[in-house]
Order: C-alpha cells, then sequence, then structure tokens
C-alpha cells in the first residue's frame, strides 16, 4: 500500500459527494489517499486559506480498519501542508467517533473549543 498527495480529481470519489470535492478552497496537491493497487482504501481531504487548513473528511474502507490508514493519510497531508507554509491546522469529529479522535490525539491535535449543534423537528411551529 502506499500513501501519497495526488491531484485527485473533483467528483472521483465514490465515498464523498461532488460538492465537498469541489469546494474552492480544499486542496488537492495536499489532500491524500492511501491505495492499494488502483484502489482507494483511504483518504483525507484538506482545505487551505494561507498559512491555515482545516482536515475535511477522513474516510477508510470499512474492511481495512485498524490498520493506521487513517493515520497515514493524515500525517502525509500535514507534512504536506507545512511545505506550502501551513502554519496552524484545525480538525473535528463526531464526539461518538472514537477511534477518528483516537486518530487526532495521536498526530498531536488538542481540543482547542466546542461545537454544540441545536436542531428542532419541522412538524411544529
Amino acid at each position: 500500500m502506499r500513501a501519497e498527495s495526488v491531484d485527485v480529481q473533483p467528483g472521483r470519489s465514490v465515498v464523498r459527494r461532488r460538492s465537498e470535492w469541489s469546494h474552492p478552497d480544499v486542496d488537492f496537491q495536499v489532500s491524500t489517499v492511501v491505495c492499494e493497487g488502483d484502489r482507494v482504501v483511504a483518504f483525507t481531504e484538506m482545505r487551505l486559506v494561507g498559512d491555515r487548513a482545516q482536515h475535511g473528511f477522513t474516510g477508510t474502507r470499512r474492511d481495512y480498519r485498524g490498520r493506521g490508514l487513517a493515520t497515514a493519510a493524515k500525517c502525509v497531508a500535514l507534512r504536506a501542508a507545512a511545505s506550502r507554509g501551513v502554519t496552524r491546522v484545525t480538525t473535528s469529529n463526531a464526539e461518538e467517533n472514537v477511534s477518528m479522535r483516537a486518530v487526532n490525539r495521536k498526530l498531536g491535535f488538542v481540543p482547542i473549543g466546542e461545537h454544540v449543534i441545536f436542531g428542532r423537528d419541522l412538524g411544529s411551529p
């Protein structure tokens, strides 16, 4: 398997919607895929603006989880971002996603705030 920064073509992912890859800040030189042969088995998307970046979605095919592939993809992307002058990267994930929280801690990310999500049913006024 190999992890490398590649020129990912917008809309080519079978995992993410076209709108995610078409976001103007997604950097395809830094976003990273992990492949086994020609098959993408993990990836991370990163958005860059100046010297700041945000890890977007990171995913690993279910049958490849537990092998460190998300960590590898994020690590390659972080090195690529640093080489482009990025000095600060943020990331976020669902509270219940214990595995990704562990990946982020392993890579040195620390909590810097809390994001509260509000919701309501539309069936009532």
